[in-house]
């Protein structure tokens, strides 16, 4: 992925959360910076998902959920991409969470 560098500006605290998460990961700072702006981005584009660890890295999942959402495209898929039998399948997920 190519990158451009620019300059910001960020609030104490999330010096300190992202400075903390670069210790604990011993990633970099710039690193975790990055991929929580990449997150933060596809969070704004995608309501309803949020990303979570997981044991091969970042998965993303349906927010208020476990389901991982490669999981539930897998199932949409394996019904015939049927949006009834989706939503049979996952009958507790609200309307909202499923589209």
């Amino acid at each position: 992925m190519a990158t451009v560098q620019k300059s910001i500006r960020l609030p104490k605290e999330a010096v300190k959360e992202i400075e903390a998460l670069a210790s604990a990961t011993g990633r970099d700072f710039s690193g975790i910076a990055r991929d929580l702006l990449i997150e933060a981005v596809k969070i704004r584009r995608c309501p309803g998902v949020t990303f979570a660890d997981g044991p091969t890295g970042r998965r993303s999942k349906i927010t208020g959920t476990g389901i991982d959402i490669w999981e539930f495209i897998a199932t949409f898929k394996g019904l015939g991409e049927n949006y009834d039998k989706l939503k049979k399948t996952y009958h507790w997920l609200s309307d909202q969470q499923i589209r």
